[in-house]
Order: C-alpha cells, then structure tokens, then sequence
C-alpha cells in the first residue's frame, strides 16, 4: 500500500534525523478506539509508547505501556508527560451521544490534556478532529461543535502542534460502515437531503499510516491536515455501491427533506433520545460535504470498492 509505505519511510528518515533525541516517548489516547488500535500496529519510531486506556486494553505490541486513567482525572496520566514526549490526542466522544457527552469528553477532556501537557513542558501535540468541524450547518451536530472547540484549544495552546482531519473512515469493523449498511441493506434507501452531500471516504489504514508518519517527524508547525481517500462520490454514490454489495435486490430509495427532520428529532431527544435511531446532528453528515481540501494527502490511497467489500 503506496501511503502506508511512504509513511512508515518518513518515520524511518525521522528516526535518523534524530527524532528520537528530540522526542524518545508517544504517549497516546484513544489507543483502544477503532483508529487507534490501527495506529499501534504501525511502525513508530519511538523508544517508549505509553496509551491512557479507561476500560479493557487491546492487543499491542510488547513494548507499549498502558496507563490507567480519564483525560479529566489529570493525576491518572500526568506522570507520563515531560518535554521529550510526543502526545497524540485520538480520544473523543462519537456516535450518538448526548449533548453533555460530548463536550466533557471532546472539549472539556482536551482542555485538561493541554493544560497538564503546557504545566509539563510537552514540545509536540498532534490532534486527530474530524472533517466535520467545516460542515455548513453544525447547529444541532454537537460533536462537530465540540471538536472545533478542541482545535481552538490546541491552536491556543501555544505547544508545537499538528491538526488532523479525516473524512469519512472506513475499512473492516467500521461503526460508520455498519450505520451506512443498515440504510443500504433497507428495502427502500432513506436520502435525507436527497443524498447529494459530497463525501471523500478513507480507509481507516491510510489514516493510520498517516498519523504515524506525523509523529514521527521532527517538527510540528501548526499546520491543519485534511486526510481524504483517492474518490469523491455523493452519498446517493456511495449507498447504492454499498447496496450492491450487500444484495441483489435493486437499488429504491426515498428524498427525504433533511430540515424538518432535524427540527423534529431535536425537539424529542430530550425525552425520547434512548430510543430515537439516530439524532439530528447525526444527520448533518448526509446533508454537509464532507471533502479534504487542505493540505490534503494526494498518495494513492485504497479505494472506495475496497472500503465497502467489508461490509
């Protein structure tokens, strides 16, 4: 794979370049997520790698340390930062989830982080957000909104930094993949919006790949990265593919108008959000284009068919 490639070389160039003098430790969160599990099977030319875990660790190279604690319990990790460690910050709230959820987590938990890693003198900060943060509409998307706030506390943070923002990750296991299969597998396709919001899927590999040749180089300049996969396709595109996949059945699918939708299932997640299938910021991502356009990655990339072969 040309990206996993490319980047397990750059940290090897890194490594020589004497990353190792300038930063020896990782220290990790998010590590037991979908991504993350994809990131610690990646080449990190690190001397030690500590991943912050809350519940059930995963299965991880021998070398990597586990550090039982919460992001907003600052005395469970705080020991394993210092100037020579590299933090990159994958946790995060996601899916649905209330309101509250979400900013403790996403906003809340990242203002902690910062402000341990700036009272222990960390060089290097590298936080994984999400493509969504530049959805048109965010009023209701509460997960988009608590991560732009997070990037607005690391741009702040006055630490060495790197942004990154994946589209739409895919590949065998994904929690999106499932949703999307769900619609797809339907009798008649829901559209919310008409299905014409513009998406850029990547294989959770390639962001994997990428993450780690960000670490791995010697220095962080503030930069925003967009990580988008090597085709642009609608959401109609992209469920219809699916359905193809998952059945013989044809393809009929319903518009349906995503607006008052939103108003409606916001005006019940007060009451009804454990029963409701889905929220109403869950719906800003069929109806926002979610494409990479800053500093995007341009390797080729695994295609869009791949992604959907496992569903």
């Amino acid at each position: 794979m040309a990206v996993r490639a490319a980047s397990e070389n750059n940290g090897r160039q890194a490594a020589r370049r004497g990353i190792g003098r300038v930063s020896r430790s990782l220290f990790i969160t998010g590590a037991t997520g979908y991504l993350g599990r994809r990131v610690l099977q990646q080449a990190l030319p690190f001397e030690q790698i500590r991943c912050l875990y809350r519940g059930a660790r995963v299965e991880a190279p021998a070398s990597v340390e586990w550090v039982k604690g919460e992001l907003l319990h600052r005395d469970s990790y705080s020991a394993a930062l210092d100037a020579s460690c590299t933090v990159l910050h994958m946790a995060a709230a996601t899916g649905k989830r209330r309101r509250a959820d979400f900013f403790r987590i996403n906003a809340e938990g990242t203002r902690a982080l910062i402000e341990e890693c700036v009272s222990r003198g960390v060089r290097r900060f590298i936080h994984v957000s999400t493509i969504a943060v530049k959805f048109a509409d965010t009023r209701r998307y509460h997960y988009a909104e608590s991560k732009r706030q997070a990037e607005a506390m690391v741009a702040a943070s006055g630490i060495p930094s790197l942004i990154v923002r994946p589209t739409l990750i895919l590949g065998p296991g994904a929690p999106n993949l499932a949703s999307l299969s769900r619609l797809a597998a339907a009798p008649v396709m829901p559209m919310f919006g008409g299905g014409e919001a513009r998406l850029q899927p990547i294989h959770v590999d390639d962001v994997a790949a990428a993450i780690a040749g960000f670490a791995a180089q010697p220095e962080l300049g503030g930069e925003i990265v967009e990580l988008g996969g090597p085709e642009i396709v609608t959401m109609r595109e992209l469920l219809e593919r699916l359905r193809a996949t998952l059945t013989a059945r044809p393809a009929r699918s319903l518009s349906i108008a995503a607006a008052p939708l939103a108003a409606l299932l916001g005006s019940l997640e007060e009451a009804l959000f454990p029963v409701l299938p889905f929220t109403a910021g869950q719906l800003a991502s069929f109806t926002n284009d979610g494409v990479a356009d800053r500093r995007a990655a341009s390797a080729s990339m695994i295609p869009v068919s791949t992604m959907l072969a496992h569903a």
